[in-house]
């Protein structure tokens, strides 16, 4: 049993988190909520770059919050695996949108989102080239959903309005913010398509009540099974991204050049979710990628980009 919940399973080191010689990692990559300035300089963007190997130098410019940074084991063996060049920065509670902003804690709102959002956008539109590929991976399902969070702890944050979402300073309602959303993605699918290159939208992944150590045998119920908040039903899962897959479904409609990358069947594959996978945590706390969750994805991905003609047959 200890070996199937290993350390090296969960949320990776620094060592685990960098992709293979690049400076890719949480330190340099991963802009943190005690950071005031979100603006993504040249310097920071070529620090979280591992250039392609492959002939047709084929580069992911991946967006996001922190459920994007947990992909970025994914990203490094999808690297080693095809060749295919990297490039990531990630910003800490920020939803990417054009346009909208979200509650802070402190009070106030979270301007250096819209400065994280649109540096980046900028430096991907002067870097990327016809063919490359820009990954949004950012937790909608929160901001968009009119149901409180399926984690216990957000309920609480949700309900003190941390995930309201503001447009010009003014509060506005789950369907404006939904509306909002999917007219910010199409205006950023249009940006990249005038430049040949590819938007690929993460769709949201199953979340849960609690933390994934919450749920090893240590913290077995007294009758020595799993305690019942250690799983949720799909139902309620899928009944809570429904929202934001509505989004984000709109936004694939609309262009030729947008595509959803959806593994929540893979992650959830019965009719309750589970952190783990054969004793391996899929999920290091309620809504996060542990580090073999995110490697698991892999497969699936390389498949995906197979599927919709986006990775040459040669370069796997």
């Amino acid at each position: 049993m200890a070996k199937a919940y290993a350390k090296e399973n969960w949320w990776p080191t620094p060592d685990q988190a960098a992709i293979s010689k690049s400076s890719i990692s949480d330190d340099n990559c991963m802009n943190g909520l005690d950071i005031s300035d979100h603006v993504v300089t040249r310097e920071q963007f070529e620090t979280c770059t591992i250039p392609p190997t492959t002939q047709d130098n084929l580069h992911i410019f991946m967006i996001g919050d922190s459920h994007a940074f947990a992909l970025v084991p994914m990203l490094g063996q999808v690297h080693n695996e095809t060749g295919i060049g990297v490039t990531t920065v990630s910003s800490s509670a920020c939803p990417v949108s054009l346009n909208i902003l979200r509650n802070r804690i402190e009070g106030g709102l979270y301007t250096a989102c819209q400065d994280y959002v649109k540096s980046m956008l900028e430096l991907v539109q002067a870097t990327a080239k016809p063919g490359d590929i820009v990954l949004i991976a950012s937790r909608y399902r929160t901001y968009l959903s009119s149901i409180p969070p399926i984690s216990w702890i957000d309920t609480e944050s949700y309900h003190r309005g941390q995930y309201d979402l503001f447009r010009d300073g003014k509060l506005i309602s789950k369907a404006d913010a939904q509306r909002q959303v999917a007219t910010d993605l199409i205006e950023i699918g249009n940006q990249l398509a005038a430049k040949g290159v590819t938007l690929v939208l993460h769709a949201p992944l199953p979340e849960h009540h609690i933390r994934a150590e919450q749920c090893l045998p240590v913290w077995f119920s007294a009758g020595g099974g799993l305690k019942p908040e250690c799983t949720v039903s799909r139902e309620e899962n899928l009944a809570h991204r429904q929202p934001a897959m509505d989004v984000l479904q709109t936004v694939e409609q609309a262009l030729t050049n947008v595509y959803v990358w959806d593994v929540f069947d893979q992650l959830c594959p019965g009719e309750k979710c589970s952190h783990f996978r054969d004793g391996k945590p899929l999920f290091r706390d309620d809504d996060h990628l542990a580090l073999y969750g995110s490697r698991s994805l892999v497969p699936d991905f390389i498949v995906f980009l197979q599927q919709h003609d986006l990775l040459e047959d040669g370069n796997v």
